[in-house]
């Protein structure tokens, strides 16, 4: 779903809905180094690295007269960002044990008892650090943007702006412009499952299992908005 899309069906949601906190759970590419399958990553601040962009030619291949129609030119971005709302983010990272524990147990489980992936292919995936043995939880920075990306070269990009990218994805940050626009306060949480590493090997991960890691990435967000209790909620 592009941001546009997402915007609109935020929109929708607030007129029917009128609520006082929208939770966006969904699934990212993950970014982050320390990060995961299946893990989630609790959006502090959501960039939307393509909003008012600027393209220029590189002036390096300007002078040299290699500047074609189809090369020699770079995109600068804005820098256009959008925050969550600080006390909920706060207060899910401020969970017990206990809750963390049983969050972490529930998504070992689905990843032990996936029929897709058999016990070799459970430990590779675990050799090469693509999977955590337990999924873990983190905040930090995500990026937004109406490009699907499956590219290394786009991800060195990205990381190459900010290091502290933690996941890149396409919705959120439609959401929370419909938030910032709409006639009362809302407050916003960001939830995102890790299904890919924002790669070429995006379609492959995607094509394991009929979308296992989707699935995976898709329940273990939805459960840590359950399982993790929000001061908002209590």
């Amino acid at each position: 779903m592009t941001p546009t899309a997402a915007a609109v069906g935020a929109t929708r949601f607030l007129r029917r809905a009128d609520p006082k906190i929208v939770v966006v759970i969904g699934i990212a590419g993950c970014l982050g180094n320390e990060l995961a399958l299946g893990d989630v990553v609790v959006g502090t601040e959501i960039y939307d690295f393509l909003a008012e962009a600027r393209a220029e030619d590189i002036p390096e291949l300007a002078n040299m007269g290699l500047a074609t129609p189809r090369s020699g030119f770079r995109l600068v971005p804005s820098g256009k960002t959008k925050s969550t709302t600080k006390r909920l983010t706060n207060s899910i990272m401020e969970f017990s044990s206990e809750p963390y524990v049983n969050w972490q147990k529930a998504g070992t489980a689905e990843f032990n008892n996936r029929r897709s992936l058999d016990k070799q292919k459970r430990q590779r995936l675990l050799d090469n650090k693509l999977v955590h043995r337990s999924p873990q939880f983190q905040d930090g920075k995500i990026a937004s943007s109406s490009v699907l990306v499956a590219s290394k070269n786009l991800r060195d990009w990205l990381l190459d702006r900010d290091r502290k990218w933690m996941a890149v994805e396409m919705e959120s940050i439609g959401v929370l412009a419909a938030v910032e626009y709409w006639e009362t306060p809302v407050q916003t949480v960001v939830l995102r499952g890790m299904s890919d590493f924002a790669d070429r090997r995006k379609k492959g991960f995607d094509r394991i299992g009929g979308g296992s890691f989707r699935r995976l990435a898709m329940n273990n967000a939805t459960r840590s908005s359950l399982s993790l209790k929000m001061t908002a909620y209590r």
